[in-house]
């Protein structure tokens, strides 16, 4: 029986409409564009989280090796092999905690030495943007000869080398504990200190000091010192996620109705592991590259090749299942949205699809860029903000900065967006038979696997991340995949951009990311007018 009230009209009619929709919606988003450009500004220019200018990658080895030459190291006996690491327990606000930062940074520059001959010996030194060595490491075998030093001469000793290489005075360090290891052709000293003047993020020293070489140092908090808000690593748990992911896309192939897209999936899955071996590519150290054969390093840069690997491969085949078997559910559940290998409705073409997307996208992403950097002045950086600093640390530490930023973007929104959205979201309304309990049950779960566990969940890091992934979801089921990815990228770029710009030498990586982004919603939004206009002008 057929309501009389509808009206059917011909796919002639729907696009003549549809060119009448164009002027509306662009003059829409351009307006939201500018809103969200307005958002960036004001949080980039009040919510700087540094006073400093960060230093450079070789600034960074030019201060680790002044502190090695001082302890006579042979330098030219070393390759050096750099990156930066981005640490979750790191001191990531400098207004709040200067000296902390100086010593336990968020992101810090990891020097790497192997030797060119002897394979078992290296140094680690780690410094801080601000400038201060906050980590050293070094591999000593047991029975490498050195000086055998007494209680008092190694204690002045000691001493002298914080002094001196890590401008760490005796008048600021109080001695809480020592001991002694002897071995055969040496003795190595234990040592804790306590900084008179540091901050409880870094109030005690553990140094080693072997022979006559401080080969040992780290600072750590105190032990009354408040638990930082931020989310510890997650590589632990890869192997459960994957499992699921399994089992889902078993329940899936039981119970689809659409058809599998394997093809489609495969497709995606390739893309997945291109992305993810030029994002390898781009953040491995330019000196690797010089790296003499026979020494530790050569058995290092193997290692790092093979985790490439496995992590290209890893990705390509999850990105093939869950797209293969996410398409089938959520075109079973969710009829009237669009999903990876179905962007945009048939009436609306590419453009309009853009269009209507980031009309919603936009206004919500400039929302959660105002929320975040808010909390991130109050608390440690959470949500997004959290995922940005990861992205940092790779850009920072990668020799091609401006080609990085983009490709690793790409690669977080695409396999964040396929996982959560594409394929566990349906899933979860195909299980519970509700979308409003399903979308809490994926913020919950993606939540946990960002790195927040349940006891954390009331912390504002974890908070903001079940935020975003409410509105992730609300914008899937709004407007489609198409709509959670613009909003997605668009708060992880302005964050990630705001970031480099911060940095100061970073700048014309995240001035770059922001064009890129800014100038792709202006050229869909004039060329949909233009072709709106040039429709108008051939009827």
């Amino acid at each position: 029986m057929t309501d009389e009230t509808f009206t059917q009209f011909s796919r002639r009619e729907i696009r003549r409409r549809a060119r009448t929709w164009y002027p509306w919606l662009v003059r829409s988003m351009a307006t939201r564009t500018l809103l969200f450009v307005a958002v960036l500004i004001i949080v980039g220019v009040t919510a700087k989280p540094w006073h400093w200018e960060w230093l450079r990658p070789d600034e960074s080895a030019k201060i680790a090796e002044d502190f090695l030459f001082e302890q006579g190291v042979e330098l030219g006996n070393y390759t050096l092999i750099q990156a930066a690491e981005y640490r979750h327990d790191g001191v990531w606000n400098a207004r709040r905690d200067s000296v902390g930062f100086s010593y336990t940074p968020a992101i810090g520059y990891v020097n790497r030495y192997f030797h060119t001959r002897e394979k078992e010996d290296s140094w680690t030194v780690e410094v801080s943007p601000a400038g201060r060595i906050f980590k050293i490491t070094r591999d000593v075998d047991e029975f490498e000869p050195g000086r055998k030093l007494q209680k008092s001469e190694a204690y002045l000793l000691v001493l002298g080398r914080l002094a001196s290489g890590l401008g760490l005075g005796a008048d600021r360090l109080e001695l809480v504990k020592d001991s002694l290891s002897e071995l055969p052709q040496r003795n190595d000293w234990f040592y804790q200190f306590r900084d008179l003047q540091g901050s409880p993020q870094c109030e005690r020293y553990f140094v080693r000091l072997t022979g006559d070489l401080l080969t040992s140092f780290e600072a750590l908090p105190a032990p009354t010192a408040s638990r930082i808000d931020a989310r510890p690593g997650t590589s632990h748990e890869r192997l459960l996620a994957f499992a699921l992911i399994v089992f889902g896309v078993f329940q899936i192939i039981l119970h689809h109705r659409h058809p599998i897209s394997w093809k489609r999936g495969m497709w995606w899955g390739l893309v997945a592991m291109l992305l993810v071996s030029v994002e390898r590519a781009l953040t491995i150290s330019q000196a690797t590259l010089l790296v003499p054969g026979g020494s530790e390093a050569e058995d290092f840069v193997r290692r790092v090749l093979l985790a490439a690997l496995i992590d290209a491969v890893q990705s390509g085949v999850v990105v093939t299942l869950i797209i293969a078997s996410g398409e089938s559910i959520a075109r079973d559940l969710l009829p009237n949205i669009t999903t990876f290998t179905r962007i945009a409705p048939s009436h609306r073409g590419w453009r309009g699809a853009w269009v209507q997307s980031a009309r919603w996208a936009l206004p919500a992403a400039a929302m959660f860029l105002a929320v975040e950097a808010v909390f991130g002045l109050l608390h440690e950086p959470g949500g997004l903000s959290g995922d940005c600093l990861k992205i940092v640390a790779e850009i920072i530490g990668s020799p091609v900065r401006e080609a990085a930023g983009p490709v690793l973007l790409c690669r977080a929104v695409l396999w964040d967006e396929a996982i959560y959205r594409l394929w566990l979201f349906p899933l979860l309304i195909f299980w519970v038979r509700g979308p409003l309990t399903a979308m809490l049950l994926m913020a919950g779960a993606a939540t946990y696997f960002a790195g927040f566990h349940p006891g954390d969940w009331l912390s504002a890091g974890a908070a903001q991340y079940v935020a975003w992934s409410l509105m992730a979801g609300w914008l899937m089921i709004r407007v489609g995949i198409l709509g959670a990815m613009l909003f997605h990228g668009a708060v992880l770029c302005g964050m990630t951009a705001l970031a480099l710009i911060w940095t100061g030498f970073g700048a014309m990586s995240g001035i770059i990311l922001l064009v890129l982004l800014i100038f792709a919603m202006g050229y869909v939004a004039v060329t949909g007018e233009t072709k709106g206009v040039k429709d108008d002008e051939d009827a």
